[in-house]
């Protein structure tokens, strides 16, 4: 981990657009607020499962006069209602990030509630197939909330082609008795969405040009300006067979080719070997069209290059993902070293210390790990489920040992895989 005092628990979330900041606006849900009455809301019965009521109530509204109240049949292992607005929601065309908010009480729990907002296009047909066409899919939790009013929101990014959306409240659950009001829409900044940087500017490397340290759960763009906090290196945490990351954003004056780092060995009560230390150029994959709830369109930082060296171009943000990892059985303390980024015209010298702790990480981890993949990555070597499952050698690394994955219908164990 980092010794820094202003890292928090975020979670790694991707900007949206490289545009300019968006200030929160309305976008109208008509009748959102079921003030007029149901108006263009009603219920949805799918066939194969009990159903139940949908009605207006003056008694527990959220806000104003009205809510809708949904109660399904009390019995049945299939119960499904649903609540949908019958006219597309219309989005804006200068703004692709939007924060949907609805309140709901449910005075009797379902199994589950979703939020589906289906995608249509500008002649306000809807859009398919829904995995192509950014459909959402979202659940609030219900349990904490039973018998008191709370705020489910759901943040999305939509796809150039959309014009609006249609909205379906489904409820799941035999007995459920839920309250929907105050439904709204609004624009929202995708910066709104990123990780805070909790990184350092470094000292410059020439005129005109910044080399900053990042952490490694923000994404680092090509826009990206350095922090305006300043220090002299970069600072890891680690236990005996942990890695830890950091990334080093350079942003030249000039295009700088053949661009490298090195490292030193660090020294401390033993030594941890330049080995141990690893960099990679993160490369830029430019999104056509956002897939995820929260997604950016144009040049995104993603994959890491094997290449050892690499073209800095002039203006532009650059990010290295540096890697340690920790030799089992190295002595607690204090390490330093360094490492070099070097270039043709570029060459700066960048402090790095590491305080490795007093125990290592065991080798089989006592945690059970479930990861999806909707995509096999297999190779195409060997009988279908045989052949090397690309992430599988990097999740064995970092101790994501699993002992199953399902590649093209069939079961294969990870130790034949790796």
């Amino acid at each position: 981990m980092f010794r820094v005092a202003t890292l928090l628990c975020t979670f790694p979330l991707v900007l949206f657009a490289a545009c300019r900041p968006v200030p929160a606006a309305p976008v109208p849900v008509a009748n959102g607020g079921f003030e007029e009455g149901l108006g263009q809301w009603s219920a949805i019965r799918p066939e194969g499962y009990g159903h139940g009521e949908l009605e207006l109530t003056t008694t527990e509204a959220h806000t104003g006069k009205n809510a809708v109240r949904i109660t399904a049949v009390p019995d049945g292992e299939k119960v499904l209602i649903g609540l949908t607005h019958g006219r597309m929601i219309a989005l804006p065309d200068d703004s692709r990030t939007f924060r949907l908010s609805l309140w709901i009480k449910a005075n009797k729990a379902p199994k589950s509630i979703e939020l589906r907002i289906a995608s249509a296009g500008r002649d306000g047909r809807a859009l398919t197939p829904w995995q192509e066409k950014g459909w959402r899919f979202i659940h609030p939790p219900v349990e904490p909330h039973v018998g008191q009013w709370h705020e489910a929101i759901a943040e999305f990014a939509a796809q150039p082609e959309w014009g609006g959306f249609y909205l379906t409240v489904w409820i799941n659950g035999a007995g459920a008795d839920v309250l929907i009001d105050d439904i709204s829409l609004e624009t929202v900044d995708p910066s709104d969405w990123m990780v805070a940087s909790v990184g350092e500017r470094l000292p410059d490397p020439a005129q005109g040009s910044a080399l900053w340290w990042e952490g490694p759960l923000r994404k680092v763009f090509p826009n990206e300006e350095p922090p305006k906090a300043r220090g002299n290196g970069i600072a890891l945490c680690a236990a005996g067979g942990e890695y830890e990351a950091a990334q080093l954003c350079v942003r030249p004056a000039q295009a700088v080719e053949e661009a490298r780092v090195s490292f030193t060995d660090l020294a401390g009560p033993g030594k941890i070997p330049a080995s141990a230390l690893n960099a990679r150029f993160v490369g830029l994959i430019d999104v056509k069209e956002p897939k995820t709830g929260r997604s950016y369109i144009g040049l995104t930082p993603d994959p890491l290059l094997p290449d050892e060296t690499a073209t800095l171009p002039a203006g532009q943000t650059t990010a290295l993902w540096i890697t340690l990892k920790v030799p089992l059985g190295t002595p607690a303390g204090e390490y330093r070293g360094s490492l070099t980024l070097s270039g043709k015209g570029l060459k700066a010298s960048v402090p790095l210390s590491v305080r490795v702790y007093g125990f290592d990480l065991p080798e089989h981890p006592r945690l059970r790990t479930i990861a999806r993949i909707w995509q096999s990555h297999e190779l195409p070597s060997g009988p279908v489920g045989t052949g090397r499952i690309l992430p599988l050698p990097i999740f064995h690394q970092h101790r994501v040992k699993g002992d199953a994955v399902l590649a093209e219908g069939v079961f294969v164990t990870l130790d034949t895989l790796l």
